[in-house]
């Protein structure tokens, strides 16, 4: 096979680095805004003190997994303490739910939300490759 000096190779599936999707991200951030706003305006006053705290611990949870960065490095994630990053050699156990990779290690635990991804696929084959061995799926 001939291969022209200008053709490259295409990267390998585990090369690329996966990124939050845009559209989840615009999405996510709207609902509990939305929902503090109805809880003001519409619900009786008794239920607004409710919404005004519900609406920040929402807003927590969809930080933190909008925060996720992937690399061949490892993962970090912001959360209410600071920024935790695990390398992927630091793994030391994961647990796989129906909508999110748990990946922990002595510096601390992150909670990968695949779903969130604008290809969810790719970065769960992204996630399985980078972990040690004995770990992968």
């Amino acid at each position: 096979m001939i291969k022209s000096a200008n053709c490259q190779e295409p990267p390998s599936v585990t090369d690329i680095v996966p990124r939050v999707a845009s559209t989840l991200v615009r999405n996510d951030l709207f609902l509990p805004f939305l929902f503090l706003i109805d809880g003001i305006l519409m619900w009786p006053r008794f239920m607004a003190i409710p919404m005004i705290l519900f609406c920040p611990i929402a807003c927590l949870f969809v930080i933190r997994d909008l925060s996720t960065e992937l690399s061949p490095d490892g993962v970090s994630q912001l959360t209410w303490r600071g920024r935790v990053y695990v390398g992927w050699d630091a793994v030391e156990d994961v647990k796989r739910n129906a909508n999110s990779i748990v990946v922990h290690a002595p510096t601390g635990r992150v909670v990968i939300a695949y779903q969130k991804f604008s290809d969810s696929g790719a970065t769960v084959r992204f996630v399985n490759a980078h972990l040690p061995r004995n770990l992968r799926e």
